[in-house]
C-alpha cells in the first residue's frame, strides 16, 4: 500500500477587509495531481458542505484561503483534505475548527 502523508497541515481563521476566511497551509502535497478540501458544519449535518479546489498543488508548500461567506452556523466545522492521483481521490487528513459568528480569531485544534 502506498503511503499518503501530510507533513504539515495547519489552519486558522483570518479576518481581512471584513472578509473572514479559513487559511490552510499544506506541505508535501506535490505528489498529487490535485487537492480537494471539503468543509461543513457539524450542526448543519453536511447540508452546508462545500468543496474547494486548491489550485497550487504542484508546490512543496501551499497556502490556500477559503472564504467563509457561505457559512453562517455557529459550531464546529469539519475540514477533510483529499489528494487526487490518476483520477482517484485519496483521504489525506482532517481537522476541525470552532466558529462563532460574528467571526473572532480562533486556531484549529
Amino acid at each position: 500500500m502506498a503511503s499518503h502523508f501530510l507533513s504539515i497541515f495547519s489552519c486558522f481563521i483570518r479576518i481581512s477587509s471584513n472578509q473572514p476566511s479559513i487559511n490552510l497551509v499544506f506541505e508535501e502535497m506535490q505528489n498529487y495531481d490535485e487537492i480537494q478540501v471539503a468543509v461543513w458544519s457539524v450542526p448543519g449535518d453536511q447540508d452546508d458542505l462545500h468543496w474547494f479546489h486548491v489550485p497550487e498543488h504542484g508546490m512543496k508548500k501551499i497556502e490556500y484561503t477559503m472564504p467563509l461567506d457561505m457559512y453562517d452556523t455557529d459550531g464546529t466545522y469539519l475540514i477533510d483534505v483529499y489528494g487526487v492521483k490518476k483520477g482517484r481521490m485519496i483521504f489525506v487528513t482532517n481537522t476541525e475548527i470552532n466558529i462563532e459568528f460574528p467571526i473572532k480569531m480562533k486556531i484549529c485544534e
